[in-house]
């Protein structure tokens, strides 16, 4: 029984050792590449192109979709949080939709921009909003986006 004894210890904290090394699956993986999906009137976009310009005192996150493309305005001094979006200010937080086969931009945005990462040249966040485009009304919704900015 004595030696049965240790050879249990050793076993149950052998087993508790090992228990907590588990495998680090559970860790997110980190996307790298540039990419923005939205909706626009609940129809999903998936775009890879994607722009990201600045100056001293703005960046703007183009996106160029066939028909449509949408323009993020951002503060060059950019930081975690959600802001939001002001119509017609491009030296704000604004978002602008445009139609690319006609050369019209919407007016009277309002919505949100949340950047959710802001580390080195990577923003990422989520960003809706609702305006007009040629008289038109329309909605975006679940816009998430990842890009590297140049500085």
């Amino acid at each position: 029984m004595k030696k049965v004894k240790p050879f249990l210890i050793i076993i149950f904290f052998l087993s508790i050792t090992l228990q907590s090394c588990s495998s680090d699956d559970d860790e997110p993986i980190v996307n790298t590449s540039s990419f923005i999906s939205y909706k626009l009137n609940d129809t999903l976009i998936e775009e890879s192109d994607i722009s990201v310009l600045s100056n001293n005192s703005i960046k703007l996150i183009e996106i160029k979709g066939t028909n449509n493309s949408i323009r993020l305005w951002l503060p060059v001094e950019l930081k975690t949080g959600t802001y939001t979006i002001v119509s017609g200010e491009t030296d704000d937080y604004t978002a602008t939709l445009i139609d690319n086969s006609n050369n019209l931009t919407s007016v009277n945005e309002s919505g949100t921009i949340t950047l959710s990462s802001v580390v080195d040249n990577k923003i990422a966040g989520t960003f809706s909003f609702t305006g007009d485009l040629n008289n038109v009304a329309f909605s975006i919704s679940e816009g998430k986006f990842s890009a590297t900015s140049f500085k």
